[in-house]
């Protein structure tokens, strides 16, 4: 599962660092971190609330963590900075 999460994540990131474009180093670090972070912490809370286990929740949501990851790395690769 830990390999679709990847190519799923590299596939997105590569869409998004594509389609939008940064104004400064700032954006593009929010673009690459502050996005994953927070879609990382919804799915957890979501997994949390629909098992009731704090393990559970976690082995869940591990591979959107490893996703995101990928995510992270192609965005700052990938994305242009505009000025």
């Amino acid at each position: 599962m830990g390999i679709v999460a990847i190519i799923i994540g590299g596939i997105i990131g590569y869409l998004v660092a594509e389609k939008f474009t940064a104004k400064s180093w700032a954006m593009k670090l929010c673009y690459a971190v502050l996005c994953p972070i927070v879609f990382d912490v919804l799915v957890i809370l979501i997994m949390g609330g629909i098992t009731g286990n704090s393990y559970l929740a976690g082995a869940y949501s591990t591979p959107f963590i490893i996703g995101s990851i990928a995510f992270l790395v192609l965005v700052l690769c990938k994305m242009k900075v505009v000025k």
